[in-house]
């Protein structure tokens, strides 16, 4: 959503459980906030900011959003 939080996760994150999405997710929609929740197949933790492909696969989620 362009005024509400977008969320980045790489399905591959041993350092975040992405199941505190649904949690995240829950307490947004609680508070009446838009919140979009983004999964990138393959990726770590730090991998959606400074992996090999970020700027092809993850960027242009952020962009977006922006």
């Amino acid at each position: 959503p362009r005024r509400g939080t977008v969320s980045i996760h790489g399905a591959e994150n041993g350092l975040v459980d992405v199941k505190t999405v649904d949690a995240m997710r829950s307490q947004m929609a609680y508070a009446g906030l838009p919140y979009l929740a983004i999964e990138i197949p393959g990726y770590g933790h730090q991998d959606c900011l400074i992996g090999r492909h970020a700027a092809r696969d993850v960027f242009p989620h952020i962009a977006a959003n922006l």
